[in-house]
Protein backbone atom coordinates (compact mmCIF):
# COMPACT_ATOMS: atom_id res chain seq x y z
CA UNK A 1 0.00 0.00 0.00
CA UNK A 2 1.45 3.05 -0.81
CA UNK A 3 0.90 6.72 1.12
CA UNK A 4 2.21 8.75 -1.73
CA UNK A 5 -0.53 10.65 -4.28
CA UNK A 6 -0.97 9.56 -7.46
CA UNK A 7 -2.77 12.39 -8.94
CA UNK A 8 -5.26 10.53 -9.75
CA UNK A 9 -9.07 11.73 -9.06
CA UNK A 10 -11.74 9.60 -8.14
CA UNK A 11 -14.12 7.87 -11.13
CA UNK A 12 -17.28 9.85 -11.62
CA UNK A 13 -20.28 8.54 -10.20
CA UNK A 14 -22.00 6.01 -11.91
CA UNK A 15 -25.91 9.07 -12.35
CA UNK A 16 -25.39 12.19 -14.08
CA UNK A 17 -25.08 14.89 -11.99
CA UNK A 18 -27.65 18.06 -12.62
CA UNK A 19 -26.36 21.27 -11.56
CA UNK A 20 -28.91 24.15 -10.97
CA UNK A 21 -27.13 27.98 -11.69
CA UNK A 22 -26.96 29.61 -8.71
CA UNK A 23 -29.54 32.45 -8.37
CA UNK A 24 -28.00 36.18 -7.18
CA UNK A 25 -29.55 37.62 -4.60
CA UNK A 26 -31.70 41.18 -5.40
CA UNK A 27 -29.28 43.72 -3.95
CA UNK A 28 -30.97 45.22 -0.51
CA UNK A 29 -32.92 48.22 -1.13
CA UNK A 30 -31.92 51.33 0.35
CA UNK A 31 -34.96 53.55 1.34
CA UNK A 32 -35.21 57.42 0.68
CA UNK A 33 -36.01 59.48 3.83
CA UNK A 34 -38.96 60.15 2.65
CA UNK A 35 -39.91 56.46 2.22
CA UNK A 36 -38.80 55.88 5.14
CA UNK A 37 -40.52 58.96 7.30
CA UNK A 38 -43.44 57.54 5.57
CA UNK A 39 -43.26 53.69 6.80
CA UNK A 40 -42.60 54.81 10.31
CA UNK A 41 -45.32 56.95 10.70
CA UNK A 42 -47.50 54.48 9.43
CA UNK A 43 -45.98 52.09 11.88
CA UNK A 44 -46.75 54.09 14.52
CA UNK A 45 -50.55 54.02 13.59
CA UNK A 46 -50.92 50.48 12.57
CA UNK A 47 -48.90 47.84 12.97
CA UNK A 48 -50.47 45.67 10.45
CA UNK A 49 -51.35 47.11 7.09
CA UNK A 50 -54.61 45.42 5.07
CA UNK A 51 -53.83 44.78 0.93
CA UNK A 52 -55.57 47.85 -0.06
CA UNK A 53 -53.55 50.09 2.68
CA UNK A 54 -50.64 48.68 1.56
CA UNK A 55 -50.65 49.21 -2.04
CA UNK A 56 -52.25 52.42 -1.11
CA UNK A 57 -48.94 53.10 0.77
CA UNK A 58 -46.93 51.54 -1.90
CA UNK A 59 -47.91 53.93 -5.06
CA UNK A 60 -47.99 56.75 -2.30
CA UNK A 61 -43.89 56.19 -1.64
CA UNK A 62 -43.00 54.38 -5.01
CA UNK A 63 -42.06 51.63 -3.56
CA UNK A 64 -43.52 47.48 -4.29
CA UNK A 65 -46.14 46.30 -2.95
CA UNK A 66 -43.79 43.91 -1.43
CA UNK A 67 -41.05 46.14 -0.45
CA UNK A 68 -43.79 47.53 1.89
CA UNK A 69 -44.85 43.53 3.26
CA UNK A 70 -41.35 43.11 3.80
CA UNK A 71 -40.50 46.57 5.54
CA UNK A 72 -43.29 45.96 7.67
CA UNK A 73 -42.18 41.82 9.14
CA UNK A 74 -39.21 43.39 9.53
CA UNK A 75 -40.43 45.99 11.08
CA UNK A 76 -42.93 44.48 13.62
CA UNK A 77 -39.48 41.78 14.01
CA UNK A 78 -37.74 45.07 15.40
CA UNK A 79 -40.38 46.13 17.06
CA UNK A 80 -41.02 42.59 19.28
CA UNK A 81 -37.60 42.36 20.00
CA UNK A 82 -37.46 45.58 21.70
CA UNK A 83 -40.96 44.70 23.67
CA UNK A 84 -39.12 41.52 24.57
CA UNK A 85 -35.82 42.72 25.91
CA UNK A 86 -37.29 45.99 27.64
CA UNK A 87 -37.09 45.74 31.63
CA UNK A 88 -39.71 44.81 34.14
CA UNK A 89 -39.75 44.32 37.67
CA UNK A 90 -39.02 41.61 39.91
CA UNK A 91 -42.13 40.41 41.80
CA UNK A 92 -40.60 40.86 44.89
CA UNK A 93 -39.28 44.49 43.87
CA UNK A 94 -40.98 47.34 45.46
CA UNK A 95 -39.84 50.08 43.96
CA UNK A 96 -36.05 49.38 44.11
CA UNK A 97 -33.50 50.04 41.41
CA UNK A 98 -33.06 46.14 41.28
CA UNK A 99 -34.44 44.61 37.65
CA UNK A 100 -34.88 41.61 36.05
CA UNK A 101 -33.95 41.67 31.90
CA UNK A 102 -36.13 39.43 29.69
CA UNK A 103 -34.05 38.05 26.99
CA UNK A 104 -35.05 35.60 24.17
CA UNK A 105 -33.51 33.14 26.01
CA UNK A 106 -35.78 32.88 28.87
CA UNK A 107 -39.48 33.85 26.73
CA UNK A 108 -38.57 31.86 23.40
CA UNK A 109 -37.87 28.57 25.35
CA UNK A 110 -41.69 29.07 27.55
CA UNK A 111 -43.60 30.18 24.32
CA UNK A 112 -43.09 27.39 21.61
CA UNK A 113 -46.11 24.65 22.06
CA UNK A 114 -43.59 22.31 22.55
CA UNK A 115 -42.08 23.36 25.39
CA UNK A 116 -41.39 21.66 28.51
CA UNK A 117 -39.61 24.60 30.23
CA UNK A 118 -41.39 27.20 32.33
CA UNK A 119 -40.66 30.79 33.18
CA UNK A 120 -39.51 31.48 36.57
CA UNK A 121 -39.86 34.32 38.39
Amino acid sequence: VSTQSTGTYPSPPPYPITVRPLRRRKARTVFSDEQLSGLEDKFRVQKYLSVPERVELAVSLDLSETQVKTWFQNRRMKWKKGQQSTEVRSPGDQGGSQMNQLTSETILPALHPFSTRFLVG
